[in-house]
């Protein structure tokens, strides 16, 4: 039997596990976990899955985080596993990890901006240990250049579990939800403002699906915007950690998807030039239509997954969005790189399983 293990401690990509978990449990393998018990208490049900959890926990002195590392590098071998799958591979230490890992032991890499193989010194070191990358969409690895040496494939973490919760939903109400809370660094908030100004359905709803801060300066501005529109009534937020059981709830439930990635802002940057907004996969894996900036119609992976719309105009977008959305379903379920088990086998395979 293989033995694999997945390892995260970026902290912050945690839902790229699931389709990895979940191809690897398919395939019959040992999974062992390493994490942290941030990433391991949002995902409480991973301990189910898999055949082992190692918790590990920074220090952020430089000497014990070494030690730290080493460990694992020794965790390995004396588990006898054969393959490390690094789900965020950058970082210090992710770097003096693969300096002193074993030989006998493959690793492999997700990277989630492509700007990590422009020139990035502590990535090329990763480099020395890390020959097979995997990129979130077909989009990044068309504009990536890969460096001489590396194999660099994509991969569409597509999976998510399911839980059995209903969420509470109007029978006329359309839900468009924004994956996260309020965050003006991932979210263009003032666009989202002047798309509401005009905004005529009043059974839209949108939803913030994630732990907004409500005593932060950026969130009471923006609730005082939305106030100043009289549109406050039609979005809801939540205050609280946004549990997996109902995050799943609510995705089973939304009509659409709404990145707020708009050209000229921070988002656009991040999200549509050097990596991949996490609400992409969402859209493949639940099957729900995006809601996105006309800017990125050329996009490829979003001509079947998406309707584009103007800020100004987002009104006469949404209805077209709205008359349009079954079709789109039906195109998003039709592509076979965003089923799961197409990506559950690429995953495997790419690992030589």
């Amino acid at each position: 039997m293989d033995r694999v293990a997945l390892v995260e401690f970026g902290g912050s990509h945690d839902e790229c596990m699931h389709t990895q978990i979940h191809a690897l449990k398919n395939k019959g393998c040992e999974i062992f976990v390493v994490t942290t018990s941030e990433v391991l208490d949002r995902n409480p049900f991973w301990k189910d899955w898999v055949h082992e959890i190692k918790l590990i926990a920074f220090s952020r002195k430089k000497r014990a985080d070494f030690a730290l590392m080493m460990s694992l590098n020794r965790y390995f071998t004396e588990n006898s596993i054969s393959r490390v799958v690094l789900n965020t591979a950058q970082g210090g230490h992710v770097r003096n990890l693969c300096l002193f890992a074993p030989r006998k032991v493959e690793f492999f890499g997700i990277i989630h901006t492509i700007r990590k193989f422009q020139g990035s010194f502590t990535q090329k070191l990763i480099h020395q240990k890390i020959k097979k990358y995997l990129l979130l969409s077909d989009d990044l690895l068309a504009k990536v250049n890969v460096p001489k040496g590396l194999e660099v494939q994509s991969f569409y973490p597509v999976y998510y579990p399911q839980f059995g919760l209903q969420a509470p939903k109007g029978e006329k109400e359309t839900w468009i939800t924004i994956a996260g809370g309020v965050e003006d660094r991932r979210k263009d908030l003032k666009g989202f403002v002047n798309m509401l100004k005009n905004l005529e359905k009043k059974q839209v709803k949108f939803i913030f699906l994630g732990k907004s801060k409500a005593e932060s300066e950026e969130f009471e501005r923006f609730r005082e915007e939305l106030e100043q529109i009289g549109k406050i009534g039609r979005v809801q937020f939540f205050f609280e950690f946004v549990t997996a059981e109902l995050f799943d709830a609510y995705m089973r439930k939304t009509d659409f998807l709404l990145p707020l990635v708009h050209p000229g802002t921070r988002s656009a940057e991040q999200y549509i030039t050097n990596q991949v907004s996490g609400m992409f996969n969402l859209a493949y894996g639940y099957q729900v239509p995006l809601l996105l900036h006309e800017e990125y119609a050329s996009e490829p992976d979003f001509g079947p997954s998406a309707f584009f719309y103007h800020p100004e105009r987002f009104n006469e977008a949404l209805q077209t969005a709205l008359d349009g959305r079954e079709s789109k379903i039906e195109q998003i379920k039709t592509v076979e790189k965003w089923k799961t088990a197409y990506q559950e086998e690429s995953f495997c395979r790419f690992l030589g399983l």
